[in-house]
């Protein structure tokens, strides 16, 4: 196992005085911190993943320090070389931490300035803190001059977010705040879809953990965020600090080093139509003249079916099928395209099965169908959002079936007798095509093992076959697959 940038800044924390205002710097400068902050932060980040924020902002686009440690290029902190602005003419300003984090999939740069803040006091800083955020995105944004763009190309501006973590709230004041541009028409109906988004400034207002009136310890925040933060800067030990946050599935203090990025998964499922049984309405056909003898010159006592045509002679007989619902289990196997979308494919196997009446009330037959299918399914997967350990996702796609195997079972009842039970083969050639689409909630209960739950629907196209089954008498399902998910490595 290799201990995490994040380990050892944790146990830096425990010193005092101007050692500690430095070794808190260090602390949220952790990539896996500034994940969190982000996303509960920055609106565009907000709908990721933890792991794949700290994507965004790793070694990959050239602004994170690669650890000496193999194994950690993901899990360090990002650069301190940068956090000098020096504009000429405007002087230089120091940031506590300044990076820049790209949305991968929105192709979007955000330059974002970091600040720890112990007091957020306007009598004891003298001045307001709000307008000392304006100040530093006024100089986020003036020193992309001849960086971010030239000239006169305002639109390359990138946006830029400080954000700023206050500690000195009271016990009833945790909370998040925003500030940017408020775009409203005082005047007129002049409506600009232009959106003014380039600077927002984020105040993070956590406690200190105790109460200044009873001495008591606070309750927990609400906020996942907050909640994290006010454990990390605690005056807590060490060890609590790790039990609590690892407990709570924050952070990781230590991986093993030869743990890489994988994009394939494999699930186990089963299924079942949301449904109750399908019954086919009977339909009444009257029987016309039958011969004692059949065509090929057999009596009606060697023959049970002719037996009932006979018997049933000027009688009303009744046609009834009940289709007892699909059962289908499988396997997939799913490719990760991207952080979000998922290609799926496997294998199914699913059993239909039908119970079948011909005739009268006493001269008839009854059936059992069974039907066997295997098939191919081809689905994409995309991910909607997550939290904690849940996953929210969609799913579409198609799935093409071979009818393997079927047999139909009869038995031949005349006068409330039995005369004869006979076996079939039941063969399709056709395929069987449908189309089906899910919503699905994956409960990750590690970092390789999920299981889920799909409520969806599928949609049958009639193959042209003869053979009667759910499949054409009801073409459109509704069903809930349940299964487990081994993802292989890191998510």
């Amino acid at each position: 196992m290799i201990e995490t940038n994040l380990a050892q800044a944790v146990d830096a924390t425990n010193e005092s005085g101007s050692a500690y205002d430095t070794n808190v710097k260090y602390l949220l400068a952790d990539k896996q911190i500034l994940s969190w902050i982000l996303k509960y932060t920055v609106e565009e980040f907000q709908n990721m993943d933890i792991e794949n924020i700290m994507g965004c902002i790793g070694n990959d686009i050239e602004i994170g320090t690669r650890p000496v440690e193999a194994g950690l290029s993901n899990l360090g902190r990002v650069k301190e070389t940068i956090t000098e602005d020096n504009v000429p003419g405007e002087g230089v300003i120091y940031y506590d931490i300044r990076f820049t984090a790209y949305h991968k999939e929105a192709e979007m740069k955000i330059l974002v300035n970091l600040e720890a803040q112990k007091s957020s006091d306007s009598s004891k800083l003298g001045y307001h803190l709000e307008n000392r955020i304006v100040f530093y995105l006024a100089r986020m944004i003036s020193a992309q001059k001849q960086t971010e763009f030239f000239h006169s190309d305002f639109d390359n501006l990138k946006r830029v977010r400080s954000i700023w973590i206050c500690m000195d709230s009271s016990e009833t004041e945790d909370s998040i705040e925003e500030i940017g541009f408020d775009r409203k028409t005082i005047f007129g109906n002049k409506k600009n879809p232009y959106h003014t988004d380039l600077m927002k400034g984020i105040i993070i207002n956590i406690r200190n953990g105790i109460d200044s009136h009873s001495g008591k310890a606070m309750k927990r925040s609400q906020n996942v965020l907050i909640a994290m933060l006010e454990e990390l800067v605690s005056a807590k030990s060490v060890a609590e600090k790790k039990r609590i946050v690892n407990r709570d599935r924050y952070i990781a203090y230590s991986l093993p080093s030869s743990r890489v990025k994988s994009r394939f998964s494999v699930s186990a499922f089963t299924s079942g139509a949301l449904n109750s049984n399908v019954s086919i309405p009977a339909s009444t056909s009257g029987s016309s003249h039958v011969s004692a003898l059949g065509q090929d010159g057999k009596k009606w006592e060697d023959s049970p079916v002719l037996g009932i045509l006979l018997f049933n002679q000027g009688k009303d007989m009744e046609r009834e099928i009940k289709h007892h619902l699909p059962v289908r289990t499988g396997l997939a196997f799913s490719y990760r395209v991207n952080e979000r979308l998922s290609l799926e494919s496997g294998m199914t196997y699913t059993n239909l099965t039908s119970d079948i009446r011909y005739g009268s009330d006493e001269h008839y037959f009854s059936g059992k169908q069974m039907l066997h299918y295997v098939g191919i399914p081809l689905n994409l997967r995309y991910k909607l959002l997550s939290w904690k350990r849940l996953d929210l996702y969609a799913s579409a796609g198609v799935l093409g079936e071979k009818c393997v195997s079927g047999k139909i079972e009869r038995d031949y009842v005349l006068d409330n007798h039995s005369a004869e039970t006979e076996k079939e083969d039941v063969r399709e050639k056709p395929l069987q095509w449908s189309v089906n689409a899910s919503a699905g909630l994956q409960l990750n209960v590690s970092s390789a093992i999920g299981l889920y739950a799909e409520p969806g629907v599928s949609y049958y196209i009639d193959n042209g076959s003869s053979v009667e089954n759910i499949y054409k008498d009801k073409p459109c399902n509704f069903n809930l697959n349940v299964g487990v998910r081994f993802t292989f490595g890191k998510k």
